[in-house]
């Protein structure tokens, strides 16, 4: 009966983060909620909680539709834990649950809750040599651990702070602007069953994964519905 409770309560509470993700308005009431949510259900002071918690939410950085409020959401409910992060987990341990995805931890770094060492930029270099190429996106971080160079562009850190990728077209596609994905793709002569460039900035792994993805596709994934149907 115990682990029945325990499972509805976990399907319950991600339940209700899908909701708060997914809900375009009312985000500071939402994210009251959770908070109070979270305080009495006593995840703030579980070890055990916070852990589950943030493989859930990596998992939905990964894999979930991302709006234009994404990110800004996932780090928000990150922050309701920032000082159980510290006190809970050491910094190896939080690597290990994030290092999937990039761009929460260029948050963490941001937020100096997180800091890379030399053993991490090992790893992060293992990584590169496979999709995601995590030396160039931690460039500025690792730079000191390794004898590789790489010349940083101007928008450097905005496009990594995106954490999508920033070729033009999958600009237009995401953002669903139908009349200039039209002139863009007849002025390039753009074939519609096309392939997105891959880009070093792109920080979900189920698109990682999944290269190369089609122009229809990737309408599909960011529900981009005025482009999918033209």
């Amino acid at each position: 009966m115990k682990s029945q409770y325990y499972l509805q309560k976990r399907k319950n509470i991600q339940a209700c983060i899908i909701n708060f993700i997914d809900e375009e308005n009312k985000n500071d009431e939402n994210l009251l909620i959770l908070k109070d949510i979270f305080k009495d259900q006593e995840m703030l002071e579980s070890r055990d909680e916070i852990i589950e918690l943030f493989h859930f939410l990596t998992k939905l950085a990964n894999n979930h539709h991302q709006s234009a409020s994404f990110f800004t959401k996932i780090e928000q409910l990150i922050s309701l834990f920032k000082n159980e992060i510290t006190k809970f987990l050491s910094q190896t341990e939080i690597f290990q649950i994030f290092m999937k995805n990039k761009r929460i931890l260029l948050f963490l770094i941001e937020q100096k809750i997180f800091t890379i060492d030399h053993s991490m930029s090992e790893c992060m270099i293992a990584r590169g040599n496979k999709k995601g190429e995590y030396q160039f996106y931690f460039y500025k971080e690792i730079k000191s651990f390794i004898d590789i160079e790489f010349n940083i562009e101007t928008y450097f850190d905005i496009k990594r702070k995106i954490g999508q990728n920033d070729s033009y077209i999958s600009q237009l596609i995401r953002n669903d602007l139908i009349d200039d994905f039209i002139a863009y793709t007849n002025q390039t002569c753009q074939s519609l069953s096309a392939n997105i460039n891959s880009s070093i900035y792109e920080t979900n792994s189920f698109l990682i994964k999944n290269e190369p993805t089609t122009l229809i596709e990737y309408s599909a994934f960011f529900g981009s519905i005025q482009i999918l149907k033209f």
